[in-house]
């Protein structure tokens, strides 16, 4: 069938060829203006309903005139060319060409918007600035290194968490950390958020999470609340050694109230209630762990001549039964107290 308009070529869509229907119809459509609102805090856009982070502004621009451009179903598109023509930081006008094809006819077509644009805080970043919090993480310490280290550990694992979860939901964030007597004060946006993490920190040092909430507003009617979690540094965690009852063991569990030790020496193991280990020597966590020299080892296999890694005298070791050395090894990893040295 003939195109009944030039009767010359095929007709491909309906009637007409494609060189007649690309001059007969509208092959893309765009509106002539546009608006663009934009956080210049966070970087972020509105956009239906919801605020949405944005690394350049330009590319968002051009994700949001793609969202509106409207194509013909039957003007298949090979390239789209956006071009910005910036009047000001607050209007500008953008220049969308699309090439494509109509049948075997190759056609093209552009058309303009103008995009004003808009700063705008969002609510995330507004509440932000204004201080606005729901909940406070208490973390207390010792004053000892190991403490301070711990809680900048912790510290590092708020702020990844809520970075984490700030990604999926806006609403997330740290207000304020805030260095108090004895430890820090972090204050979180969301209960749900400071709740999850103590809890995970809980698990992680063993300890009790002690909960207190009080009412600040009242809203529709319902009370309005603050949660406060407080958490202290204990004084061991999981995979410490510790010495206690003139034994050394190392840390194999720990909740608020029971220990599981393995004794270094023999590795036996034995738990305990964690009040009655409160008065332990601390010797410290993986960073304490050395290295010792093995100088010789029996006909057995089992007991070794090792250099004390601190006063270099030479120790007789007996190799615990869950631990095994290659033969071939010329060092070894030790805990120390004192002149003893353990196997790990």
């Amino acid at each position: 069938m003939k195109c009944v308009v030039c009767g010359m070529l095929e007709a491909v869509t309906g009637s007409m060829c494609g060189e007649c229907y690309g001059r007969r119809s509208k092959l893309i459509s765009l509106e002539r203006s546009m608006n663009f609102t934009y956080c210049p805090t966070c970087s972020s856009d509105y956009n239906r309903g919801g605020w949405c982070y944005f690394d350049k502004m330009d590319d968002r621009i051009d994700e949001r005139i793609m969202e509106k451009l409207e194509v013909d179903q039957n003007f298949n598109t090979n390239n789209i060319e956006l071009a910005h023509r910036i009047f000001d930081k607050h209007r500008r006008e953008v220049k969308v060409k699309v090439t494509g094809s109509v049948g075997r006819a190759q056609l093209n077509e552009a058309e303009s918007t103008t995009v004003f644009i808009k700063s705008e805080q969002c609510l995330r970043c507004s509440r932000k600035a204004g201080g606005y919090f729901e909940s406070i993480v208490q973390i207390r310490h010792d004053k000892d290194a190991r403490s301070l280290r711990r809680l900048t550990e912790i510290i590092q694992f708020i702020q990844d968490e809520i970075q984490r979860q700030g990604v999926k939901d806006r609403s997330s964030f740290i207000s304020e950390i805030e260095e108090v007597r004895g430890g820090v004060d972090l204050y979180l946006s969301k209960i749900s958020d400071a709740r999850r993490i103590a809890s995970a920190l809980s698990i992680d040092m063993g300890v009790p999470i002690k909960e207190s909430s009080s009412v600040v507003s009242k809203r529709d009617g319902r009370d309005i609340r603050r949660v406060t979690f407080a958490l202290r540094i204990p004084l061991f965690e999981k995979e410490d050694y510790i010495h206690h009852d003139n034994r050394v063991w190392k840390v194999v569990s720990a909740t608020s109230k029971n220990v599981h030790l393995m004794e270094l020496r023999t590795g036996s193991h034995d738990r305990f209630y964690r009040k009655d280990v409160e008065g332990c020597e601390v010797l410290g966590s993986k960073d304490s762990i050395m290295r010792a020299v093995v100088i010789s080892r029996d006909k057995n296999g089992r007991e070794l001549k090792l250099m004390h890694p601190v006063s270099y005298a030479t120790v007789d070791v007996v190799i615990p039964s869950q631990i095994e050395i290659d033969d071939k090894a010329g060092e070894v990893s030790v805990v120390v107290y004192g002149a003893e040295i353990f196997l790990v």
